[in-house]
């Protein structure tokens, strides 16, 4: 099994805190209980370690901003 660039842990400072600037703007969207769930518990997860796979931090800044819309 090949190991990809976007599988691997790296440090992504930059990518938090843009996540946690959308996420601030979400939290008062009106979402549906499960979709602000799943952004409040990013949110711990993503505060609680320094590296993350480059893909899922991406991806949750995609549902983020698609929530803000």
């Amino acid at each position: 099994m090949r190991i990809l660039t976007s599988d691997l842990y790296i440090y992504c400072d930059d990518l938090i805190q843009e996540a946690n600037e959308l996420y601030e703007i979400a939290k008062y969207k009106e979402l549906y209980k499960t979709d602000l769930n799943y952004i409040e518990t990013m949110n711990k997860y993503i505060n609680s370690y320094d590296k993350f796979k480059e893909k899922q931090i991406k991806q949750y800044i995609t549902d983020l901003k698609d929530y803000i819309k």
